[in-house]
């Protein structure tokens, strides 16, 4: 059940963001994402551990998406409060994201050939989903684009599982 309200929570978050994105609702696409963080920091009893991986999510998601804004890769509808660098939607999706790692997806953390293979599809995936839902356009050829991704998440999200793993083993549960 709690793997359930964990990957529910965060589509609905998700979901929610993008649109509110969509719109021009750059505070509250941010607040829904946060919101999750804090729910999951109430509700988990290793915060420190949480906090540290929530975190350094957040960083990965200052960077990757700075890097897709000054490259042209991806154009966002609610852009961030300074020109050029990553929305602060979208940074807190990462940290949403990233209360995903120790519960349903924790799993995933021995497995990294498979989190490279979930991540090279469904990063990609939802970037795409999120374009069509008038979050963010993607640069053509899309093609090449959606295979940017695709390293990309293929290289981000197996690199924050093992940190993930890390601070669990670090720090005891």
């Amino acid at each position: 059940m709690r793997i359930a309200i964990n990957v529910a929570v965060f589509y609905a978050a998700w979901f929610a963001a993008v649109l509110a994105a969509s719109k021009g609702w750059a505070v509250e696409a941010t607040l829904v994402s946060l919101a999750v963080v804090i729910l999951h920091l109430l509700i988990e009893k290793d915060r420190k551990r949480e906090i540290s991986i929530i975190c350094a999510a957040g960083v990965f998601g200052v960077v990757v998406e700075t890097i897709m804004v000054q490259s042209g890769l991806a154009v966002y509808a609610a852009s961030g409060p300074v020109a050029g660098f990553a929305p602060a939607w979208l940074v807190a999706m990462w940290m949403a994201f990233a209360t995903l790692f120790n519960v349903s997806l924790k799993w995933m953390q021995t497995r990294l050939w498979l989190a490279i293979l979930f991540a090279a599809i469904g990063g990609p995936a939802s970037y795409f989903a999120g374009m069509k839902m008038g979050g963010m356009t993607i640069a053509e050829p899309l093609s090449i684009s959606l295979a940017l991704l695709a390293v990309m998440w293929a290289i981000a999200f197996p690199i924050l599982l093992v940190l993930s793993r890390q601070e669990a083993t670090a720090t005891p549960a």
